[in-house]
């Protein structure tokens, strides 16, 4: 009788375990997936990870073009397995460089066995795609945070892929040896990939709606902008990024290749003896080398990170960008995809806390009303490149008219609009004009919903134990990248009132990537979001209260209007 017992429940947990499998069949092989939950009641959802999408770019391949994979080896891949993270510093767990994979997570049910995924086709009708890519200023980054676990509690197909980063991702000499850009090379590979495979996990290929945040945000446009991912896509949604962000390119990329290549003992100004010398580099040196420059260039405020961000190219074969990106966006080929774009309230939060943390913490200046008054704001604006005394009083008295200048915590809010606007603002609003000229459909957004639950709390956890200090007294606000809180699967304890704003917010980014309208139908738990249009100078309030407001300008210097956080 026990044997039987024992039997049966041995049998039981076995079916349990198969049920938990799912099975799809593309070019390149079999894999094996899981079955994992959404939430907010939005059912089951069947995620394939660690999947291979490139050659790993090592030896001779490093920084080359990325070149399609050749599959793997094993009958059935287990893609269950988490992504190897390109090689960084301190931020990734378990980095390597054959990490050009993604992961997969789709409302598709898949095949019971390997044998049916060999011969499955597609039931019903094929659900839109989101490729998402990560931030991280193109120096950091991977794709572990981002799971679909929110945003497919409607149906879709998400994609997530890893990309090089810092110097492996975009090292250029400005010539045929080494001509950069291989992290948005390596995302328009994925893109490929997408067209060849996603049918296999139920996505349309003729419905893929591109998105990311800051880097990602600024990635995303790239694309736009690019002759070499016309046709991958159709549609974008840029979060906190544009190309024509400060920080969104670097303009001297030889003289940063020689600068870091001083670092790691690769003297030579001759351009292949440097890549060659770098290419014989262990990736861990050259990550701890790229962590200490951004290390360097935060502490000195500057926004280009060298030989970590993108690049002009020159005009080669396979070259992603080969024009100055405004030049893009205004005279440029563009394909007629629908665009959303803003960014959160107070984008320049975590500037201004880098610079308290890195330049006043452990200063007097922060308590000599004289430096506060006269000094700081042209400090801070340096970090913009406005270097002209005149300028730069103009620029205040603009942010903090009637204001007492020499009083920190009294500014902070000025200082914050000021800041927000140099670093993203501006740019957003700027391309959003250009497109809403050029293209039928751009939707623009400022992110304004308020919880006790920030990535101002979670940045400084991060930050402090790797340089030591405090959080420094500073608001953070409605942060760059709040956004993500609710998306995606960062940690920490939602609220009520988060858990309904998260199922509002991620069912207006698959309502977009459904159908090229955020809003397609009245909807009592939001308002209709207007395409934005130089004339009519709307956009949408995005919050639990969401509104349509008249002057995107005007939360530039807004009265600091700050929300009291959701409880």
């Amino acid at each position: 009788m026990a044997k039987f017992v024992i039997c049966v429940l041995a049998g039981f947990i076995l079916a349990q375990c198969a049920a938990q499998e799912t099975f799809v069949t593309i070019k390149n092989g079999t894999m094996r997936g899981k079955l994992a939950e959404t939430a907010n009641g939005g059912g089951k959802m069947y995620v394939y990870t660690g999947i291979p999408y490139g050659k790993a770019p090592m030896g001779e391949l490093r920084f080359k073009n990325p070149q399609p994979t050749e599959g793997w080896t094993e009958d059935i891949f287990n893609a269950t397995e988490k992504c190897t993270a390109c090689p960084q510093y301190q931020t990734a767990s378990n980095p390597g460089e054959d990490c050009l994979q993604l992961n997969v997570f789709t409302k598709r049910k898949g095949a019971e066995t390997p044998e049916a995924s060999k011969s499955a086709k597609a039931e019903g009708d094929l659900l839109p795609v989101m490729v998402f890519f990560f931030g991280g200023g193109f120096a950091l980054g991977d794709n572990s945070y981002y799971t679909g676990t929110k945003l497919l509690a409607k149906d879709a197909v998400l994609v997530v892929p890893n990309y090089r980063v810092g110097v492996l991702g975009f090292l250029s000499t400005g010539d045929e040896v080494s001509p950069g850009n291989y992290g948005l090379k390596d995302q328009n590979l994925a893109l490929r990939w997408v067209q060849e495979n996603i049918e296999a996990f139920g996505g349309d290929p003729n419905r893929v709606t591109i998105f990311g945040e800051s880097a990602g945000g600024a990635s995303a446009l790239y694309h736009l902008i690019s002759p070499l991912s016309r046709g991958l896509f159709h549609g974008v949604i840029a979060q906190s990024g544009t190309p024509i962000s400060i920080w969104a390119r670097h303009r001297n990329p030889l003289q940063a290749a020689q600068q870091f290549g001083t670092v790691v003992n690769c003297t030579s100004r001759n351009s292949a003896e440097l890549v060659s010398c770098l290419r014989e580099k262990p990736a861990e040196e050259i990550s701890i080398a790229v962590f200490n420059n951004l290390v360097g260039v935060l502490s000195r405020m500057e926004m280009e990170l060298p030989s970590s961000t993108p690049v002009i190219e020159p005009n080669l074969p396979g070259a992603f960008i080969t024009e100055d990106p405004y030049k893009l966006l205004t005279q440029g080929d563009l394909p007629d995809v629908p665009v959303i774009l803003g960014g959160c309230l107070n984008e320049g939060s975590f500037v201004l806390g880098g610079f308290y943390f890195l330049s006043l913490a452990n200063s007097t200046r922060i308590e000599d009303p004289f430096y506060i008054h006269e000094d700081l704001i042209p400090d801070l604006l340096s970090t913009y490149q406005i270097t002209d005394a005149a300028v730069a009083e103009t620029i205040a008295l603009g942010f903090m008219p009637g204001s007492r200048r020499d009083n920190f915590t009294e500014i902070q809010p000025n200082l914050n609009d000021m800041l927000s606007v140099f670093f993203n603002k501006a740019a957003i609003l700027r391309t959003a004009d250009v497109l809403s000229r050029r293209l039928s459909n751009v939707y623009l957004y400022s992110f304004e919903q308020p919880s006790r639950n920030t990535m101002w709390t979670l940045l400084w956890q991060f930050v402090v134990p790797i340089f030591g200090g405090q959080k420094p007294p500073v608001d953070g606000g409605i942060m760059h990248a709040d956004d993500l809180m609710y998306m995606f699967n960062f940690p920490f304890i939602p609220t009520p009132t988060d858990r309904t704003f998260t199922k509002i917010y991620n069912e207006i980014w698959t309502n977009f990537a459904t159908t090229g309208n955020p809003t397609p139908a009245t909807n009592e738990e939001y308002a209709n979001w207007p395409r934005y249009t130089v004339q009519n100078q709307e956009y949408y309030r995005l919050r639990l209260d969401s509104s349509v407001g008249k002057d995107y300008a005007s939360t530039f210097r807004a009265p600091y209007n700050q929300p009291e956080a959701s409880v």
